[in-house]
């Protein structure tokens, strides 16, 4: 087993896919970035690798934000037109080489390849630890290649190699425990939940204005969502339920806020449905918990997930949440006290519930701001400290 040459504190490397959140990364990067920020820097010497590098405006964005915060990034390899499997090997020799002379206590990983890449780098004596927290119950992705890296790495490998592995909520941790390798190995998961960071409560607090994106909404309910356009998300189902609504509530506004692969095809169905002027893609937008908070309900309309970050930052800024009931999304609302719920895959269902909220403002703002209370549990705070104890936990096995 590797021996790290430090004392105290301890050497944490925290692996993500990179920072272009937003666009080619989603809610993981973004909590393994806030994790980092959030460790006690006094006990852990914390360094954050942005496995691909992506020269993106929002990289640069998060890059200043981690620098002003002196947490130390590295990138490991550059994605230029997808993903490279020589590249992504490249960029373990180059972690391998870094970490050759003063191997790490720990590396955390947040991401599919960056666990096996955790686990190349713990045989080769680099560090002492490697765990992984899975942020959502379906990983890999859709087709067959998903299909094969789920029964081999996610069912068998990681299971039995890892030192450790977390969820972001109890249906995570569910299905983490059933996986063929979990139950021979005997390796419990553990549950920590996602989280939410303090600015959101600040944002809260600050008078509304006028919004310069949002001219068309005017003296108009918004209804909004944030997310990556991706298949996960179930946006055509959001898209597919607007003419219902418009039909009974003219007078609404609606604003996807986030990109993808997926926002030629989107905004293709909405010039379909005719409802294009009614609908704002604004692409990926470093203001997006501004624009949130312009709005009269937020709707996710995802078909699977973890533990929804957007969601507890939506019930965080006072704006009432109907979302899909899903596995991971259920363990935030409580339908019909802090949020509601409707199934997924079903736009009438999500409609009528719209129609329902729109024409009841009342209502709304009763269980919004029953939710606000909901989210003070997963403050980023309390959530670093659970990590900080598994951590040392780990390291004393």
């Amino acid at each position: 087993m590797a021996k790290s040459t430090s004392s105290l504190p301890l050497r944490v490397l925290i692996m993500i896919s990179g920072l272009d959140i937003g666009g080619a990364h989603g809610g993981a990067e973004r909590f393994g970035l806030e994790l980092s920020r959030h460790l006690d820097k006094d006990k852990f010497d914390i360094t954050l690798c942005a496995f691909w590098k992506h020269a993106s405006k929002a990289e640069s964005y998060w890059l200043q934000i981690l620098t002003d915060d002196k947490v130390k990034v590295i990138f490991a390899g550059e994605l230029d037109d997808g993903f490279n499997l020589q590249e992504y090997f490249r960029a373990i020799r180059r972690l391998s080489r870094r970490y050759q002379s003063e191997s790490v206590d720990i590396i955390h990983s947040h991401f599919q390849m960056g666990t096996f890449a955790a686990l190349l780098l713990k045989s080769l004596g680099r560090t002492n630890v490697a765990m992984r927290t899975a942020h959502v119950s379906s990983e890999w992705g859709r087709g067959l290649t998903s299909w094969v890296c789920r029964q081999v790495f996610t069912n068998w490998l990681y299971p039995f190699f890892l030192d450790q592995e977390a969820g972001v909520s109890q249906a995570v941790v569910n299905n983490l425990g059933h996986h063929p390798g979990t139950l021979i190995s005997q390796k419990r998961p553990t549950l920590i939940y996602n989280a939410i960071y303090p600015e959101i409560f600040k944002a809260r607090q600050q008078p509304l204005s006028d919004h310069p994106l949002l001219a068309a909404s005017k003296g108009k309910s918004i209804v909004g969502s944030i997310g990556r356009l991706t298949k996960q998300k179930g946006y055509e189902y959001l898209l597919a339920a607007i003419p219902r609504v418009m039909a009974q509530m003219p007078d609404t506004f609606f604003v996807i806020i986030g990109d993808g692969e997926l926002r030629k095809e989107l905004q293709a169905q909405a010039n379909r449905l005719g409802i294009s002027e009614h609908v704002l893609f604004t692409g990926q937008r470093e203001d997006a918990i501004s624009l949130l908070r312009h709005m009269h309900i937020f709707v996710s309309p995802s078909i699977y997930e973890g533990l929804p970050t957007v969601i507890m930052e939506s019930m965080a800024c006072g704006v009432p949440v109907l979302a899909s009931d899903i596995p991971g999304t259920d363990e935030l609302i409580r339908d019909g006290e802090n949020g509601w719920l409707v199934p997924p895959r079903q736009p009438e269902a999500l409609a009528d519930m719209l129609i329902e909220l729109l024409q009841n403002p009342t209502r709304r703002f009763q269980v919004a701001s029953r939710a606000l209370k909901t989210v003070e549990n997963f403050r980023i705070e309390s959530i670093a400290r659970q990590y900080e104890l598994l951590y040392q936990n780990l390291l004393e096995r």
